[in-house]
């Protein structure tokens, strides 16, 4: 098993274990974060030291050996220099004259001969009077000084040294911070443990009450005994569980009726469609399916509210009911759009077209009335009125004995509707086949 795919399975089995990883995963992220920051200000507080402790030693050298360096003393020269021999980090420090000849140095086989590398070249053809910084790497760190005297350039003195100090002193300190990070992750791995055995020992037994009631046992309650978010839990679920047996009917009910409406929900419609579709074949008679879709509903949405928008839904399914007969079926599909069921019209298709035609063009016209919106603001006595124009696209598809499913039938309105809008909108359209 791939190590990714391990980690998403330990991760989605249980909550001990999300909260477990979860926990050693963020304080490994939060010590590491931490650290790094740490380490790079103490890498740039060693480098900058080491920097300083070069440039000192470059300027020492400078001020003691300018006399002798004027006087073109080799012996004075080399001895100064091989009393800084033993300097910490020091690799070597020489003299140079401004022909490139090591006058003096750590190395006392170095004196004599002449340097031929780039760096050196171009040190030797500046002109500052400052420190110079030649190389400055992880491991290593080259300064150079000029030798002036009383404006003379007589030479150069530079100085190289190691940073093994330097890096010694982060490596102890990268080793000590990966122990104390292994230290805090298991420390708060072991708190997590023990809060996710505590937590879920609660949640495992509401899952029991749960599974229990799920398989008929509806008088079983899951009282834990505690005071604390779970107990909380415990409760409101020995609450909701009175409710559900209380009201088993109401929740039948809600699973077939629109909550804001009361109309039949999309579950009720497919499965009335399928009865008028069997009436239909049975009898010989048409049936027709509209699909009502409002034209101006979502301005009023985005000016007044949802509340508001709610109260023209209600006001716009209470105007279609009154449109239809008791035979019939309105709907609410989703959102703005409605779907009326005429069942049981004629056996002739063009007689039957009228009337779905008559029904349609009634429902599309009370649809087009203004509404009047009575809605009660905060901090207001009295209710205010919202008026609000909303017409509709309607598209109708006429069936008899038909061999489709009611999903085909609903889309073939739906397209009618569609058809509709692109014609102008506030009109009704017939499906063709």
């Amino acid at each position: 098993m791939k190590p990714g795919r391990y980690i998403s399975l330990l991760w989605r089995v249980s909550i001990r274990r999300q909260l477990i990883l979860g926990f050693a995963l963020a304080s490994l992220a939060l010590m590491l974060g931490f650290g790094y920051l740490v380490l790079e200000q103490q890498r740039d507080a060693l480098y900058r030291s080491s920097e300083e402790r070069a440039t000192s030693l470059a300027l020492a050298l400078t001020i003691s050996g300018t006399s002798w360096t004027l006087a073109n003393d080799l012996v004075g020269l080399q001895e100064l220099v091989q009393g800084f021999a033993k300097t910490p980090d020091l690799q070597r420090a020489y003299f140079l004259n401004m022909r490139g000849e090591v006058l003096a140095s750590t190395n006392a086989a170095e004196a004599g001969f002449f340097v031929t590398d780039a760096i050196s070249r171009n040190m030797l053809a500046s002109t500052t009077r400052n420190t110079v910084i030649l190389i400055n790497q992880k491991n290593q760190l080259a300064v150079a000084h000029p030798i002036l005297s009383s404006g003379r350039h007589l030479g150069w003195v530079r100085v190289e040294m190691s940073r093994d100090s330097a890096n010694q002193n982060l490596a102890n300190l990268t080793e000590a911070w990966l122990e104390f990070v292994l230290f805090a992750v298991l420390t708060v791995s072991a708190v997590a443990l023990a809060l996710a055995h505590r937590l879920t020992r609660g949640l495992n037994h509401l899952m029991h009450v749960a599974a229990e009631v799920e398989h008929g046992q509806a008088e079983l309650r899951s009282d834990v005994g505690r005071e604390d978010e779970i107990g909380v839990l415990a409760r409101h679920l020995d609450r909701m569980l009175d409710a559900l047996s209380r009201q088993e009917g109401k929740i039948r009910n809600l699973a077939f009726y629109d909550t804001l409406t009361r109309l039949p929900n999309r579950r009720l419609l497919l499965d009335r469609l399928g009865q008028v579709r069997s009436a239909s074949k049975r009898s010989g008679r048409y049936a027709a399916l509209m699909f009502i879709d409002l034209d101006n509903f979502k301005p009023l949405n985005d000016t007044h509210g949802h509340h508001v928008g709610d109260l023209l839904l209600i006001e716009v399914a209470r105007r279609i009911s009154n449109c239809v007969r008791e035979q019939d079926t309105v709907a609410r599909f989703g959102g703005d759009e409605f779907i009326v069921m005429l069942n049981e019209l004629t056996a002739d298709k063009e007689s039957s077209r009228f009337q779905a035609g008559v029904v349609a063009e009634k429902i599309r016209s009370i649809l087009a009335e203004p509404y009047l919106l009575s809605v009660m603001h905060e901090g207001e006595t009295e209710p205010s009125i919202v008026e609000h124009r909303c017409t509709s696209s309607i598209g109708v598809v006429m069936f008899i004995n038909h061999e489709n499913s009611e999903n085909d039938l609903i889309k073939w309105a739906d397209m009618a509707m569609y058809q509709a809008k692109e014609g102008g909108r506030n009109r009704v359209h017939f499906f063709e086949s």
